[in-house]
């Protein structure tokens, strides 16, 4: 990544850097300036890192109206072997994204995020005018991006338009879907009837009484929609 002059945000030469990966794996590797990508955790102690130039900066504030924001994070869940900071747009906030690490049959966008991210590389300019406002948290507050999807087994208010707590069979009620262009069933399931799958760890889980419970979508920080 580049200033808009040309001078590079990461200080050349290079330097192989130890660092902790999204995974809690200790690796040297090339890490990118804090001017770049910052290291966070979440409320429940999932480590994340995410890219926080300023253009990027904005448009995330913009799309969540949520203006502590610093950056948008990048995917923390297992997708790529050997990505340290994570390699796709995290899809617990940004699932709707082209650039989301799962392709899903739900709608996905080009969005203002994934240009402004290309812009503050230095090299593109972007036409905004091309992109598609993500439905997705759109103007959901900060809850939307740092509180749990779901408390106790409930849905918050802020959640009510994105977030589901119906368990998926065939007598679960429909509903608008997260994207709000087309009805479906909430994604939650009980990951002890998907064996092939890997159920929800310990911060991962939001149903008391059931922590097994989760939504089909790892990614999405097993947050049913």
């Amino acid at each position: 990544y580049r200033y808009r002059n040309g001078v590079p945000r990461t200080p050349r030469p290079f330097v192989l850097t130890e660092v902790t990966c999204v995974d809690g794996v200790v690796a040297k590797t090339l890490r990118p300036s804090e001017n770049t990508l910052q290291m966070g955790f979440t409320n429940r102690q999932n480590r994340y890192y995410e890219l926080v130039t300023p253009t990027v900066q904005t448009v995330v504030q913009n799309q969540f109206n949520c203006f502590d924001m610093k950056g948008a994070r990048l995917e923390n869940q297992p997708t790529n072997h050997g990505k340290c900071f994570g390699s796709h747009w995290e899809a617990r906030h940004y699932t709707s994204e082209t650039l989301a690490a799962i392709a899903t049959p739900t709608p996905q966008y080009l969005s203002p995020l994934t240009l402004a991210a290309l812009e503050d590389s230095g090299w593109y300019t972007a036409n905004y005018a091309r992109a598609t406002l993500s439905p997705f948290g759109h103007g959901a507050g900060c809850p939307f991006v740092y509180n749990d999807c779901i408390v106790n087994g409930q849905v918050p208010d802020w959640g009510k338009d994105y977030f589901c707590n119906d368990v998926l069979d065939a007598e679960a009620p429909m509903k608008c879907g997260p994207m709000h262009r087309y009805i479906s069933r909430c994604d939650l399931v009980d990951f002890t009837t998907f064996p092939a799958s890997v159920p929800p760890g310990p911060t991962y889980q939001y149903f008391p009484q059931n922590p097994m419970l989760g939504g089909l979508l790892h990614t999405a920080d097993y947050c049913p929609m």
